[in-house]
């Protein structure tokens, strides 16, 4: 799909219909490879951006390294 931005297009997609409630979360089973060595800290956020704890974060050459926490909906990185 062709989608507007900015006086061009991109290719995507779009979410037409998000349902209903109650809306049904799956678990996560991700992990997120980031280049970026400045990445120093990650915290796991619930629904409401309530800090959950802290994320272990792994390096892999330049690149860091991040498993999504299966139980929460967002991950913070902090840099120096």
């Amino acid at each position: 799909m062709r989608i507007p931005k900015d006086g061009g297009f991109i290719s995507g997609s779009r979410i037409v219909q998000v349902g209903k409630e109650p809306w049904l979360v799956e678990r996560t089973v991700a992990t997120v490879s980031i280049r970026n060595n400045q990445v120093q800290t990650a915290a796991a956020l619930d629904a409401n951006m309530t800090p959950q704890g802290k994320v272990e974060l792994g390096r892999e050459g330049a690149s860091v390294v991040v498993k999504l926490p299966p139980d929460c909906l967002y991950v913070v990185l902090t840099h120096r």
